[in-house]
Parts: C-alpha cells; structure tokens; sequence
C-alpha cells in the first residue's frame, strides 16, 4: 500500500509588491486590507484568521496606508473570498480627498482573475502583458501572487445590496507573500519518501508558485508535471488515479478538487493522510483516512473535522509520529514473535512426549512457574525497545498484513520446533542415562528456559542482529532476563521450592550445557536474518 500525505499549503509572511501605473500605492496597499476578513485577537492585539489576509492587513497597517479605524468600519456591502470565484470585493464609504463622501470598490483575488475585470487590461494589451510578466516573475521566486483593484462610483450610482461580477476596475497592483519552509521541513519530506509516503502539496495557488515551493521543499521527482483543478476537471473517476501517481503538486485547486482527489487515492488503495488549517480544508480533512490539522493556526472548523491536532503545528512532528507508529507495531511484533515461539514449543515437547513412553515431561506447576516467572516478565519489557533505528527506511505494510506477516509466521515456526525438539531430546537423552526423575525434568526445564533467554535477545530486533545492539539499550529487558534466570535457579537451589515445583539441583556443568544449547536458538534467528 502507497501511503499518501497532502499537505495544504498556507501563506504567512509579507515579501514584496510590484505596483503597475503611477501614484496608486497607497490605493493599492489599502485595498488588500479593505477587502479583508483578519479581525484582531480579544486578548491580544494581533490579527487573526487567514494568513492572506493577516498579511496583508498587516502590510498595509504596518505602512500607515489605512487605519484600525477604517479597517473595522462596516461595509456597505461584502462579499468574502470564494475558491470558486478566486476573488473577494467589498463595497466601502469613504472620504475623499475633497473631503466628500463616496462609495469605493475594492477587489482582491488572482491576477487573472482581478485583471478581467479591469478597464485597458484586456488580453493583449501592453499593461496585461506587464501584469502577466511580473506575475510570472514572482511566482517563479515562489511568491503567492495576489492583484488588486478598485472603482470609485459614480454619483447617483445604484448602491446595491449584493455585490455582483465588478466591472471597470482601476488595477492597482500585484502583492507577493511567501511562507517560508520551517526548519527541518525538507529533511522531514526526504524521511517521508524514504519510508515510502508519496507527499504531494495541494493548493489554491497559481501552478507556478506552487512548483517552485515544491522545489524549495524537495518535492517531485525529474519528470514531474503538476495538476490543476482544470486538469482534474478534464478527466473521468479513472484517470486521476494514474495522473496522481506521477506529481507531488496540485495547484488551483478548490475545496471540491482536494476531495476528489483523496476519494481517488483512498480508491486506488492508498492510506492518505490530509494536513490542513482552513475551512476549504474540512472536506479532505473529513474524508481523509486521517485528518490532520493544526492546533495553533488551524480554524475551528479544521479542528472539528480533523482526526488529529498537532498542538506545535510542524510538520516535522507527522514525520516523528510515523516513526513512533512503526516502533510501537514492531514492538508489539516482537512480543508476539516471542510469545507465540515459545508458546509453540512448550506445546511441541508436551504434545509429542504424550505419545511415547516416557514420564510426563512437565508437571502443570512447573509449566505455570516457567510462564509466570520468563514470559510473563520478558514480554512486557520487549515493548519498551526503542526501535532498531531503520523505521523510516521501510516502506509501509499491506493492510491485509496481520501482527505477524510470512516471514515472521516461518521464524516462529523454525525456532519453536527447534526449541521444542531440542528439550525433548535432552530429556529422552537424560532418562536413559538413568538420572532421577526429579533431574531429568529440571534438565528439560533449564533448556527451556534458556532457549526463552536467549530467544528473548534474538526478538529485540526484526532485522538487524542482535550482535549489533547495545545489550545495555534496553536495560529493563536485561534486568527482567537475568532476574529470571536467578528465580529459576534459586527454585533449584532452595530445597522448599525445588520440592513444591518438583525440581532438584543441578551441577554446574549441566547448567553449562543447558546455556550452551539454549544458545543455540539464537545462532538459529541470526543465520535467518543473514540469509
């Protein structure tokens, strides 16, 4: 399965502006912030909500262009920002240099959108094809474009209550804004593709732009081709699927284009994960198979439909959440490994020793002892490993996959019956050797429990060899290993409990043996993980 991450890209920091026709900068820097939806924080006096529209606001307060005041009078009319429509107008009274009222238009939106609805910025005109220039020019540099326009109104003009398409528009000029990639933010995406998570970045923005933060961020492979909502339109259920295989930026795209592309993904199989922070987000946040928003510039709509909520809003932050992901499920892994080898090999000497002449191998406390004291203890301290260090250079697992895939499943398999095997035979070898009852079972019982000891090592890891590993890295696993040896040996030792269990002494050479034996098992796993 191709896990899938979609980043929603927002913009933060005001960079630069490019002003086409002469005394129009102040007209140009107030209609960004007149046409405008940033409200400023109760607590804290700051600007809150879209960061288009902070920054903009922000550029035009931080030069003295226009006031609070002006900012926060009412409209006379308003028509907030729409992907569909890729502009917002809002309709304002204001004095004018004479000191008389009037009625001003102020509009903001995509440069080629703005501009079709200015006088003298048709298609081949020398000022449209200025516009077009030094759209490209900053977009090239990875600046989100924004125009803006205005129209005084003539006197005895209608006021309208709802603001239609505007028309004959004064263009006033082009703003750039850039948000630059966080530290980390591009390492964090070459971790992503190395664990095999395709990340594209989705966005309303102009293609241009958006490839060029691509670039910036690592994104794309040599060949790739950005999409855009017209592109997506222009194709049936089928061929996305494809198309989407082979690009990492979405560009132009409206609130109806990212969830049909996560519909598409999640169709073709894919695991896909939506960031985002804004209320065109919710629809791919919800549909996601997780949603992940954030928690400090994220809206509350975002926060509603998101399934997760990074309270540092880094996307450094996923990355690390993956990895910890991975390692929990190898964890759980490996004690499964641990338990379902060790269980199959107790179940193989039990078994098979019922079907010959030989006394009863195990008696039921000693079995209980054994499960109590090695499994019960090392099991849970196998959860607390910290991984093996290779979790992002796997790629993900088939959802199909159970706790256990193949490769684990024949690795059980192998070393229980070995183990199993092996205990049988040291106790059939010890009987007709003619020792005591009591030793032959301690005998039997020591190889198993050696077997667990060392198999316990051998699970620390999937892949890498347990050589390798600092013995000191996960020391509550040593500590339990160890302790259970000195349990199982103080039971043979302490004559109350050796007599309780069924147990008795052994010499140090038969310890000996049992340790060598038991070793190996873990020759067995490792001469596996070679191969």
């Amino acid at each position: 399965t191709i896990a899938v991450l979609l980043v929603v890209v927002g913009v933060a920091v005001f960079i630069t502006n490019l002003i086409l026709g002469t005394g129009l900068g102040d007209a140009f820097r107030s209609t960004g912030a007149l046409t405008n939806d940033a409200t400023v924080h109760p607590d804290v006096d700051t600007l809150i909500g879209d960061a288009v529209d902070v920054a903009m606001a922000t550029a035009a307060l931080d030069r003295g262009v226009v006031t609070g005041e002006e900012r926060s009078a009412a409209p006379v009319a308003d028509m907030p920002y729409e992907p569909e429509y890729a502009y917002s107008q809002t309709l304002r009274r204001e004095t004018g240099e004479d000191g008389t009222d009037r009625l001003v238009l102020h509009v903001k939106g995509a440069p080629e959108v703005v501009a079709s609805f200015c006088r003298g910025m048709g298609g081949g005109s020398v000022r449209h094809e200025a516009m077009v220039e030094a759209n490209h020019a900053m977009a090239a540099d990875g600046l989100r474009v924004i125009a803006t326009a205005s129209r005084v109104l003539d006197e005895g003009e209608a006021v309208p209550k709802s603001l239609d398409t505007p028309h004959d528009l004064q263009f006033t000029g082009l703003q750039g804004m850039m948000d630059p990639p966080r530290e980390g933010g591009r390492e964090a995406i070459g971790q992503c593709r190395s664990a095999g998570i395709h990340v594209m970045m989705i966005t309303g923005d102009h293609p241009v732009p958006a490839v060029a933060i691509g670039k910036r961020l690592g994104l794309g492979r040599p060949g790739d081709e950005p999409i855009t909502g017209r592109d997506l339109a222009g194709l049936d259920d089928a061929q996305p699927r494809e198309r989407l295989k082979h690009t990492s930026v979405a560009a132009r795209m409206s609130p109806q284009d990212k969830l049909r592309i996560v519909k598409q993904l999640k169709a073709d199989g894919a695991t896909v994960a939506v960031t985002g922070d804004g209320v065109n987000d919710a629809p791919a946040l919800k549909a996601a198979s997780i949603g992940v928003t954030m928690g400090d510039s994220g809206t509350d709509v975002a926060r509603e439909s998101a399934d997760v909520v990074l309270t540092d809003d880094n996307f450094v932050t996923i990355v690390d959440a993956v990895r910890l992901g991975r390692v929990t499920f190898s964890s759980i892994r490996k004690a499964t490994f641990f338990l379902i080898s060790n269980g199959l090999a107790l179940m193989t000497a039990v078994v098979v020793n019922t079907f010959t002449e030989l006394p009863l191998i195990f008696l039921p406390v000693m079995l209980l002892f054994m499960n109590i004291v090695t499994n019960g203890i090392q099991d849970i301290a196998l959860s607390f490993e910290k991984g093996e260090g290779d979790e992002l250079d796997q790629n993900p697992r088939s959802k199909d996959e159970g706790v256990l895939d193949t490769h684990m499943w024949m690795r059980s398999v192998i070393t229980g019956l070995w183990m199993g095997i092996g205990t049988l035979l040291v106790y059939r070898v010890a009987i007709d050797q003619g020792l005591a009852l009591e030793e032959c079972r301690t005998l039997a019982l020591i190889i198993m429990v050696m077997f667990n000891f060392f198999q316990v090592f051998s699970a620390r890891a999937l892949h890498i060899s347990a050589f390798a590993m600092n013995p000191l890295g996960n020391p509550l696993l040593l500590g339990s290993a160890v302790a259970a040896l000195v349990l199982q040996w103080a039971a043979t030792a302490w004559t109350p409990a050796a007599d309780l269990i069924g147990l008795t002494s052994l010499r140090w050479q038969q310890w000996l043996m049992c340790t060598g034996i038991g070793f190996t098992v873990l020759l067995i796993v490792e001469a596996e993980k070679l191969w």
